[in-house]
């Protein structure tokens, strides 16, 4: 039996996959089946997910779909077990129980492709602010909407290999827009995770329809504004929030 303790990172929960690695940074990949092998994932609710062991120290694939039913976060701290012995319908099974779900944290410095972002915003205001555009997104763009794939999957948080989608769309043409809300990375990773997302749509799904790219950000960004620019098929809106405080009185005077 292999169990260990980890804390889910920041990179991890982007780009959806696991390091088999504690938070004393030593590894486990090696007491895990080989790279490529099929596993059966169970979590601490007999709940099933598909993964693969990826390299020599990741779990990879469809884990996605873990990150999105349990609505990871980082700092999300977990315990990962396997028993060679144990595995479901011819898959070698890995349990990963949540021992605890941080759902807001303030602020966060992640270290990321050799740049820095703070996150100055709560995860669960990132969350509704997706789904306030997702039943918004004729404000976005007119005649834009929601993607559903054949099996019935809707494009808000859309799961692909290279990650998860905040908003997948179809324009009035029919064609994808791929929709990324910012979330205080820098300029180049957001920019590079839209194309990887638009490079991904085109090679997996309908290759007859266009992909095109869209960033959503509260704050003017010049290096963002540079990047986006040399790319034609990505465009960077704004948005803006008014948070009034008013009494009891202020509201029956409008009434």
């Amino acid at each position: 039996m292999t169990e260990f303790f980890k804390t889910i990172s920041a990179s991890e929960v982007k780009t959806t996959y696991i390091n088999l690695t504690d938070n004393n940074k030593k590894t486990y990949g090696k007491d895990f089946p080989a790279s490529g092998t099929e596993l059966c994932i169970i979590d601490e609710a007999g709940t099933e997910f598909s993964a693969k062991k990826h390299g020599s120290n990741q779990l990879w694939s469809n884990i996605s779909k873990w990150f999105v039913s349990k609505n990871i976060q980082p700092g999300t701290f977990v315990k990962i077990s396997y028993d060679a012995t144990e595995n479901r319908n011819g898959k070698p099974v890995i349990h990963i129980e949540i021992q605890n779900q941080v759902s807001n944290i303030p602020n966060i410095t992640v270290e990321e492709e050799n740049e820095t972002f703070t996150s100055e915003i709560s995860f669960e205001f990132e969350k509704q602010l997706e789904s306030f555009l997702k039943d918004n997104l004729t404000a976005i763009e007119r005649e834009l909407t929601i993607y559903t794939d054949e099996d019935g999957n809707e494009g808000k948080q859309y799961v692909t290999d290279v990650g998860i989608i905040d908003l997948l769309c179809l324009d009035k043409n029919k064609d994808f827009v791929v929709i990324e809300l910012k979330k205080k990375r820098t300029s180049d990773i957001v920019v590079g995770q839209v194309l990887r997302y638009m490079g991904w749509l085109n090679q997996n799904l309908n290759k007859e329809k266009k992909v095109r790219g869209l960033i959503i950000t509260p704050e003017l960004d010049d290096k963002l504004e540079y990047a986006a620019s040399m790319v034609s098929s990505i465009q960077v809106k704004y948005y803006r929030i008014n948070l009034e405080f008013v009494t009891k009185q202020d509201i029956e005077k409008k009434q």
